[in-house]
């Protein structure tokens, strides 16, 4: 990957990154110790993907380590990216598959699989309010 291309995509996903974080209000962003983001003491991982169906993706079923992850997509347009939805940990490790996309295996959940993004914010909106 040429230099300039690895600066545009740290700049995406920081950008994702931080589109999650006001959206939930969090705390503070993460130091990739597996969460990017908090929610009070909720770690969540921020996956971002340059295609608009891609799905949530990690190497190893142990990489995920944070509590819950969000999945952001590209849009048709280049500086907006899409919020599609989250799975918690336990639920990943249940529900995802293993498959290999040419680099080696990984486990994958896909979009439809996904807890939609408004049910998401609701779930986490509600546990704050307890």
């Amino acid at each position: 990957m040429a230099q300039d291309e690895e600066k545009i995509l740290s700049i995406r996903l920081t950008r994702s990154e931080i589109s999650e974080a006001k959206q939930y209000r969090a705390s503070a962003l993460g130091i990739d110790s597996g969460a990017d983001i908090w929610a009070d003491d909720v770690g969540i991982d921020v996956k971002s993907t340059f295609y608009q169906t891609g799905k949530l993706l990690f190497k190893s079923l142990e990489a995920f380590v944070a509590e819950y992850a969000i999945l952001v997509t590209a849009s048709d347009e280049e500086d907006v990216m899409r919020v599609i939805g989250g799975m918690g940990r336990d639920r990943f490790k249940t529900d995802a598959v293993e498959v290999d996309l040419g680099r080696g295996p990984c486990w994958v959940a896909a979009q439809d699989i996904l807890t939609p993004i408004e049910d998401v914010w609701l779930g986490f909106t509600q546990w704050r309010m307890r």
